[in-house]
């Protein structure tokens, strides 16, 4: 065969493989812009909300240079274009909420408060392992969702620290040294086997004196619930427990993703630490290499964020997340 006649099989062939990836992307875009518009209120656009940033960003990037030389209507290469456009967009999304820009957690100052917050997940047998993993991060208060036999008598003097005090309700426990002025359970409620929600009402003084009301949660992790419904009962339990005054924060392992509906139902008007007040890998689901930022930390403008971390205890599937934050009229 000439070399000629190789190249004319050759040139086709190409062209029919970008366009049939052409094709293909698009379709892809088509499903993702879906699941960004509609985010995760039907079990058809959780999947596709769930997709990760990275992934999307990669892929298109990928593809966007396999089609940089199809020529689609008046030679203009709009596949490739689109998939440079979905590319950054994606990438974007990616580096404020999945990454933190800050290349240091900041020291706490006076009037600061640490707060950590990890699902250990009813640690069983490794209770006292993971209880010991946490000591060395608790801050100045440590929400534990699920804690297990953590709190249990026998073992808490093998991992809290003497100026610390520990209260458990069961599916919740607190370590600190803050005054703590309330600390209840506000409701729990099933969806079903294995799908079981609650939140948990917490009121601390600052160390400036005033009063933070922190309103704790953990919703199901069933893929097979859309966080639609979920939002839908979590609004109406919150709703029923009566609580006059909004939270000054919302935190707890809520197996949603950023920007979820279920955000517009339990903390309307909260918002995570900005990029720049954040370090390093902020996914905190599935250790030890977590791709979903499933676990949340949301502050009201009453509050004002200093700095925010995940931390990887080396026990569990959950990173903790851990925050440095003042009352917003707090004196520096």
């Amino acid at each position: 065969m000439s070399p000629r006649a190789h190249r004319r099989r050759t040139v086709p062939f190409i062209a029919t493989l970008r366009m049939v990836v052409a094709v293909a992307v698009m379709a892809g875009y088509v499903a993702f812009a879906a699941g960004q518009v509609f985010r995760d209120r039907w079990l058809w656009s959780e999947w596709l909300f769930w997709v990760p940033s990275w992934g999307v960003a990669l892929g298109t990037a990928l593809a966007a240079v396999f089609l940089s030389k199809f020529r689609g209507v008046r030679g203009t290469p709009w596949p490739a274009r689109i998939a440079f456009a979905v590319a950054l967009w994606s990438g974007g999304r990616f580096l404020v909420h999945d990454v933190g820009w800050s290349f240091r957690m900041p020291a706490a100052e006076q009037g600061d408060m640490v707060v950590t917050h990890w699902n250990p997940q009813w640690p069983g047998g490794e209770a006292l392992d993971r209880a010991q993993a946490l000591a060395p991060a608790l801050g100045d208060l440590a929400i534990i969702s699920n804690p297990g036999a953590m709190f249990r008598p026998f073992l808490r003097d093998d991992w809290i620290p003497d100026d610390m005090r520990a209260f458990d309700l069961g599916p919740v426990g607190i370590v600190t040294r803050l005054r703590v002025t309330e600390f209840r359970m506000l409701a729990h409620a099933s969806m079903g086997l294995n799908r079981e929600l609650w939140f948990a009402w917490l009121v601390v003084r600052a160390p400036s004196g005033a009063p933070v009301r922190i309103l704790i949660g953990d919703l199901p992790s069933s893929p097979l619930i859309a966080r639609g419904d979920i939002a839908a009962k979590a609004s109406a339990m919150l709703h029923d427990a009566g609580v006059d005054v909004p939270p000054d924060m919302v935190v707890g392992d809520f197996n949603c993703t950023p920007s979820s509906v279920v955000f517009d139902a339990v903390a309307p008007g909260l918002r995570a630490a900005p990029p720049w007040c954040s370090v390093g890998w902020l996914c905190t689901y599935r250790r030890p290499w977590p791709m979903l930022r499933i676990d949340a930390m949301l502050l009201a403008p009453t509050l004002e964020w200093r700095g925010y971390r995940t931390v990887d205890l080396g026990k569990g599937d959950h990173r903790a997340q851990q925050g440095i934050f003042r009352p917003a009229d707090a004196e520096r």
